[in-house]
């Protein structure tokens, strides 16, 4: 049973910064898999308008911590998805906080995703009063009544971390085993995103850079 991840990501109110232009900003990247990765409407709308610490925000200056601070998510599964983003995007952008250290991503186990049974994972991002991001990731562990092996727990956190950095949900039509983004088959796990999500996070990040590097020059 093919059960669909979902994303919930509150947009920001971002004010604009005249003379510069951001028509350029593409609104995906033309080498995705195929249209599967569009990237959410938050990075894009943050490089338009041109608000900096909006930018600075989804670049993740410190990394993303990730983390199940009640231990319901295994420890393994969470540094899976660690691994296979940080190995195709040749950094350490996630990591596992350090002893004392709150992460930035809470990753917990739930039965249902708002009572929807077709549902098996969603994230919930928001700006916090100190202009970071923090995500709450929730996992249902069962599968048609069957409880999902630490492997497929990791390549559903896999999923909803690519959304945290910008991918939108592959389309159906996506063959299986294509894309991270696509829809969660425990007979067909994505353990890593392919090439082309890669780069369509690695092109997203190198734009938001740019625009930041151009704010911060009209601004002085």
């Amino acid at each position: 049973m093919a059960l669909r991840p979902t994303l919930f990501l509150i947009a920001f109110l971002i004010p604009t910064v005249s003379n510069f232009d951001f028509a350029s900003v593409p609104d995906q990247p033309s080498n995705c898999w195929v249209r599967c990765t569009n990237t959410s409407s938050d990075s894009l709308d943050a490089i338009r308008e041109g608000d900096p610490d909006d930018i600075r925000c989804l670049l993740f200056p410190g990394g993303i911590t990730v983390a199940s601070p009640d231990g319901s998510i295994p420890h393994e599964s969470i540094s899976q998805a660690i691994a296979g983003w940080n190995k195709c995007l040749v950094t350490h952008l996630f990591r596992q906080p350090k002893y004392g250290e709150m992460p930035a991503v809470i990753v917990r186990k739930v039965g249902t995703i708002n009572r929807d049974d077709d549902l098996q994972g969603e994230i919930d991002v928001q700006k916090s009063e100190d202009g970071r991001l923090k995500a709450v990731v929730s996992i249902s562990c069962q599968d048609e009544g069957k409880s999902l092996s630490n492997v497929a727990v990791g390549a559903i956190l896999t999923h909803e971390l690519g959304h945290l950095l910008g991918l939108g949900d592959a389309p159906a039509n996506a063959p299986d085993g294509s894309c991270v983004m696509g829809e969660f088959d425990a007979n067909h796990l994505v353990l890593k995103p392919s090439e082309a999500e890669a780069q369509t996070v690695i092109q997203m990040r190198v734009k938001m850079r740019e625009a930041l590097s151009k704010i911060t020059s009209i601004s002085k």
